[in-house]
């Protein structure tokens, strides 16, 4: 039998970013007839009405007949952060837990 002695220098090394790892992607596959009769893109431009809690928001918003003329746009994908919405939740220190 021949088993090699797992070796862990690379946990060392800064230069190794991802061992044994699967590009980013979706198992979702949806189709009825074709493999893309119900592949739908959701990338573009996006109407958008943002609320600072669900108690401000716009009710009724996903109705057909719904008057969207008050909605500003994004871009999807994106972060609403990014496009000047709310404020970004990154940070680059560790928060403070009383167990360390």
């Amino acid at each position: 039998m021949n088993s090699k002695t797992p070796e862990l220098a690379w946990l060392e090394d800064p230069q190794v970013f991802a061992v044994n790892r699967s590009d980013a992607h979706s198992d979702h596959h949806f189709f009825a007839g074709s493999k893309t009769d119900l592949r739908q893109c959701l990338n573009g431009t996006w109407s958008f009405a943002y609320a600072p809690s669900p108690a401000e928001r716009r009710a009724d918003f996903y109705r057909e007949d719904y008057d969207l003329s008050g909605f500003e746009e994004i871009e999807v994908p994106g972060h609403i952060q990014l496009q000047g919405y709310d404020k970004r939740h990154y940070i680059n220190t560790m928060y403070p837990w009383d167990g360390h």
